[in-house]
């Protein structure tokens, strides 16, 4: 492809990845003891004088808890509504616990409101919004259609105010976590049709360019999939955004935790993976702790493994050991 890239809004990083759960601060000490992450930092956020709030282009007034954590470049975000009509309670009727969102940041309310306005005139309208006077402002648009994922952009406050709770509240408790993750390295958004997502990535949010790769044998070898060997095949595509990786997967044939994905809840971001040098280890590490593998396999010389964690972390996680060959091209 040539020529230049003119992308409607051009993001600088992947901030954030937004779960939905009904119990925040179980599923916050959930990931402190399976995989290290944490303190999470819990905040409630309500219709406070000044605080103006809308849902489905209305005013709203509706309250939630958001718990934030670090893991690497990407910060988690753990969300429950607590009152009023929210995006967060119809996820919850619609699809459960689960990925919501990505995020990224602006650097202030006006840009988030033009962002909104971009979004609305490219046919991605405003699903819900807020803001405090120039201080702080966050939006979602329903950009699904074509990234697969509802998109967030927020200004965060250049002084947070109030108490937040921490999860765990003891600040030298540690985590009884073997594996622990210190970092994200990439999310997985599984989807039908590769090629018309990563373009719509690319001429939307400026994320490009992409690579990608066939995910079939011989690179790919020794495929288990809820414990039997399969055949399975599948396209991915690979772009940085920011320090964090986009892949976008679209499954092609023979059993595959990918394809049951797109058969049992549609398009949409499937798992959050980080780095090992072991996969090997890990996987038994995981086993022992309660998290079986769901299908795994060699990559070249490395590997991959997804871990059944949705139950309490509200996502499936992948490790990655890299492998130390070229991919084919």
């Amino acid at each position: 492809m040539t020529g230049s890239i003119h992308p409607i809004i051009e993001i600088k990083a992947l901030n954030q990845v937004g779960l939905i759960v009904r119990d925040i601060e179980k599923t916050a000490m959930d990931y402190w003891n399976t995989f290290g992450i944490g303190p999470h930092v819990i905040v409630t956020v309500e219709p406070v004088d000044g605080y103006v709030m809308t849902y489905m282009g209305k005013p709203a007034r509706y309250k939630f808890k958001a718990g934030f954590c670090r893991v690497g470049p990407l910060e988690l975000e753990l969300l429950q509504g607590i009152e009023g009509q929210n995006i967060y309670e119809d996820h919850l009727r619609d699809h459960g616990e689960g990925a919501n969102h990505l995020q990224s940041l602006a650097e202030s309310v006006a840009e988030v409101e033009r962002q909104v306005e971009t979004f609305a005139g490219k046919g991605f309208p405003l699903l819900m919004a807020g803001h405090f006077g120039t201080e702080v402002g966050f939006a979602y648009s329903d950009t699904f259609s074509a990234l697969k994922t509802i998109w967030e952009t927020v200004k965060m406050p250049d002084n947070p105010s109030g108490v937040p709770a921490i999860i765990p509240s003891n600040p030298l408790e540690a985590s009884p976590a073997r594996v622990k993750v210190k970092a994200v390295s990439s999310i997985g958004i599984v989807v039908e049709d590769l090629e018309k997502v990563t373009a719509n990535y690319r001429d939307i949010l400026g994320i490009g360019s992409w690579e990608m790769l066939k995910m079939a044998a011989p690179a790919l070898h020794d495929v288990t999939c809820r414990g039997r060997a399969v055949n399975a095949e599948w396209k991915a595509a690979l772009a940085g955004a920011g320090p964090v990786q986009l892949e976008l997967i679209q499954p092609v044939s023979g059993e595959n935790i990918y394809r049951d994905f797109l058969r049992d809840h549609g398009e949409g971001i499937h798992h959050i993976q980080f780095l090992v040098d072991d996969i090997e280890d890990t996987n038994r590490i995981m086993e022992a702790e309660g998290f079986p593998v769901l299908m795994g396999g060699g990559i070249l010389d490395g590997g991959f493994a997804h871990y059944d964690t949705s139950e309490s972390l509200k996502i499936i996680w992948e490790a990655v050991q890299l492998p130390k060959t070229e991919f084919p091209k």
